[in-house]
């Protein structure tokens, strides 16, 4: 505030004022306002932490209903994840070694994939045309059920954990007949060695129970 007429004792506290304020305005223009750094274009927000994932052999894992891939030379390992509405870090030891952005909410099996993270030969994700493939090898029953399950889901790439599943399902069918052959196989020749005259065991005779039950 100016000094008011008639009033010179005011002056110096004015004086002194303006003298303070323009030392601070200096300090900072000269001295703290280079060392500043520009805000971020995300607002400060307080992390969360999610523990032990494992690394798949696609070299991703699994996080809040979507995959975020990691370096292939954490395959099969754990690996603690901290993140918030926009990023997420993955750490490995306590160690940062990848992050991506986070998938937007109401995203369902969705991925952040970064190409150098994949294993070598490239991991390549199946799609509905390589588990047709696959039912196809495997017989006619199986391909009619696949056809299906892709038939009645709108979003096909939904239907591909179901898919697998029959697919696993009608791979250990297709060996039941391979090991029932090799299970007779070896029941035969069991049958083969002991029709050979190959007694096994020991039998005791009426007479031998008697003369013990006599001592």
């Amino acid at each position: 505030m100016p000094a008011e007429v008639r009033k010179p004792k005011q002056k110096p506290s004015v004086e002194g004022g303006v003298g303070k304020i323009a030392r601070k305005l200096i300090l900072f223009e000269n001295e703290e306002k280079p060392m500043l750094r520009a805000l971020t274009l995300i607002p400060f927000e307080i992390c969360a932490w999610s523990y032990n994932h494992k690394v798949g052999l696609n070299s991703h894992i699994w996080f809040d209903k979507g995959q975020y891939s990691i370096p292939s030379n954490h395959l099969n390992q754990n690996v603690d994840v901290r993140y918030n509405n926009a990023m997420v870090y993955l750490y490995s030891s306590h160690k940062l070694v990848a992050k991506h952005k986070r998938l937007p909410s109401g995203v369902k099996n969705g991925k952040r994939t970064e190409t150098s993270h994949l294993p070598y030969p490239l991991y390549t994700p199946e799609t509905v045309a390589s588990t047709t493939a696959k039912a196809e090898e495997i017989g006619v029953n199986t391909t009619t059920v696949i056809s299906r399950i892709d038939e009645y889901t709108k979003i096909k790439e939904q239907a591909l954990i179901e898919v697998r599943s029959v697919l696993d399902i009608a791979s250990i069918n297709t060996l039941i007949p391979y090991i029932k052959d090799i299970s007779k196989s070896q029941k035969n020749k069991m049958k083969s060695e002991n029709g050979k005259g190959h007694k096994h065991g020991i039998v005791r005779g009426a007479d031998y129970y008697r003369m013990v039950k006599m001592a």
